[in-house]
């Protein structure tokens, strides 16, 4: 009996050392973070993420490492996004990540939410203007929001319409070059309407945001274009639905869909 206990402690010893070595072998020692940046302020906040990443796998085997975690301290940095999780063997962990780009700003008693183009509360702040140039942000009009930073925004209104916004946004090269602004308007208490003020004067005014979003867009852009340089300074280009497709017609002057 005696002899049988000394071989499984023996065994025992031997594994534990084994395992030991292993993990002192694989432990992670190299952490490459890397992240397209798109403002100053967000290489100092990686600064802290790369701390945070760094301690949390600091006695860590590559083996045993899980993205989740990583996810988990990423959440508390609502301005990345991770796009890769990678081990290099034996003891390197490699993490890409990207820097959301502030678009729109909301103000709710008195504070601004600061919104990315997918809807993700990035900061809540007293001041509207884009961290990375310091010039305005889309600014959301007529419609409440609420969230946590890191999380999707809560709004019914804003949600509807972000779809529409991120197929405009791919074909004006960034929302931010060509709108001021987005405005929720209900006509005669039952029609809903967003007006998208661009920077030239031209309104366009769309409705049934939820519908044909794609062709949609597509139209807004080839009318918006198609504009001479003194017709992009006033009228409206309205966006509607019409014989199973989607319609974009410019007025000179604003008409009444009431």
């Amino acid at each position: 009996m005696k002899k049988f206990i000394t071989i499984l402690l023996t065994v025992a010893l031997f594994v534990t050392a084994t395992v030991l070595g292993v993990n002192s072998v694989y432990r992670v020692d190299t952490l490459d973070l890397n992240i397209r940046f798109v403002s100053e302020d967000a290489k100092i906040e990686a600064e802290s993420l790369r701390a945070d990443l760094a301690e949390l796998y600091e006695k860590e085997s590559v083996f045993t490492v899980k993205q989740a975690d990583a996810e988990n301290v990423f959440a508390n940095y609502p301005y990345f996004r991770m796009t890769e999780f990678k081990k290099e063997y034996p003891n390197k962990l490699v993490i890409e990540a990207t820097e959301d780009a502030e678009v729109f700003s909301v103000e709710k008693d008195g504070e601004f939410y600061v919104l990315a183009l997918d809807g993700t509360v990035l900061s809540v702040r007293k001041t509207a203007e884009n961290r990375s140039d310091g010039k305005p942000n889309v600014m959301i009009n007529g419609m409440e929001v609420a969230g946590e930073k890191g999380e999707l925004c809560i709004s019914e209104k804003l949600n509807a319409v972000l779809p529409l916004l991120k197929e405009l946004s791919t074909r004006f090269n960034g929302l931010r070059s060509n709108l001021v602004s987005v405005e929720y308007q209900l006509l005669g208490g039952t029609v809903e309407q967003y007006n998208l003020l661009t920077k030239e004067g031209v309104v366009i005014r769309v409705q049934q945001v939820k519908e044909f979003v794609a062709e949609k867009a597509e139209k807004i852009t080839q009318v918006y274009f198609s504009l001479k340089d003194d017709e992009r300074l006033k009228g409206s280009i309205y966006a509607t639905n019409g014989s199973g497709k989607a319609n974009a017609v410019y007025y000179p002057t604003d008409i009444s869909f009431e």
